[in-house]
């Protein structure tokens, strides 16, 4: 029963949540790759003649100029202002920087980015700084940016400097622990309930002690790992999977391939450490509180 709610299930959200992720950031990778949209690419889109030789994915940046009532985004840069047509778009907010310094270029992010709706995005203040990228097309006689089924439009609404965008998706996109995501809190209620309707049932037969002892020893488990003796394996897992979490950072962030694997490596090999010293801590709670259960 412990296994199944404190571990199974939240190890299949923490699974779809590094999934998600790893979908986004692979997605953001391949169209800031592609053609940056200026003005030169922009006036061959509109010759019929050029334009098929011309390349339709592009990414795009700049700030906020306006947001109209058919869901439609202008963005200007220097050169150039180009609707964005939300319909259909994936949006999403990267988390604020803090302001007590700038932080490490390889530290992940305590917050991942928030997906958001067209309500959100009106509320954005003018000006504010984002990223399109996805087919460019023309509708309404107008060329823009458009969503569909088989390119995805990808828009990132951010706080910085543009150079520094991809560092702050890969950091965002990498979350400091999976284990506390969307299935968590309901699979730890769902597992103490069970729990403790097991032990309820069985106290008044003696000759379930041992279960009863067995679902009180389990119903605590959440909280092995901030009580000593187990808090200090707890310390020293923290820190092994921030480690290896700036390793899998750094690795997206090489270019070099060799280097890039060898991080990676690392990082797989720190994470298994990691995971296997925060196990370490809960049994050895477990089997000092089984010793006093015992003993009572």
């Amino acid at each position: 029963m412990a296994i199944l709610w404190y571990g199974f299930i939240p190890l299949v959200g923490a699974v779809i949540k590094r999934y998600k992720w790893y979908v986004f950031r692979k997605r953001f990778n391949e169209l800031s790759r592609c053609p940056m949209l200026n003005y030169h690419y922009y006036r061959q889109q509109g010759k019929t003649d050029e334009s098929r030789d011309a390349p339709a994915v592009f990414h795009f940046t700049g700030g906020i100029e306006s947001i109209t009532d058919d869901q439609t985004l202008w963005i200007r840069s220097d050169d150039l202002t180009i609707p964005v047509s939300l319909i259909n778009a994936q949006t999403y907010l990267l988390p604020m920087q803090k302001d007590d310094g700038a932080a490490e270029i390889f530290d992940p992010g305590a917050e991942a980015p928030e997906k958001i709706r067209w309500e959100r995005v009106c509320a954005l203040a003018e000006g504010a700084r984002v990223f399109a990228g996805g087919l460019v097309a023309c509708q309404d006689g107008r060329w823009g940016f458009v969503s569909t089924k088989e390119i995805p439009l990808i828009v990132i609404f951010y706080d910085g400097p543009g150079e520094s965008l991809a560092t702050m998706v890969i950091r965002a996109g990498r979350q400091r622990t999976d284990y506390w995501n969307a299935l968590t809190p309901y699979s730890l209620i769902m597992g103490a309930l069970c729990l403790i309707l097991m032990a309820v049932q069985f106290i008044p037969r003696p000759a379930f002690r041992l279960t009863v002892i067995a679902s009180c020893i389990a119903l605590f488990i959440p909280l092995y790992p901030i009580i000593p003796p187990g808090l200090l394996f707890t310390v020293i897992h923290r820190r092994m999977v921030w480690k290896s979490r700036a390793l899998r950072i750094k690795s997206s962030l090489t270019r070099i391939q060799s280097i890039s694997r060898r991080h990676t490596t690392l990082a797989y090999i720190l994470e298994t450490l990691a995971w296997m010293t925060l196990l370490a801590g809960i049994g050895l709670n477990i089997f000092f509180l089984s010793m006093i259960l015992a003993l009572l």
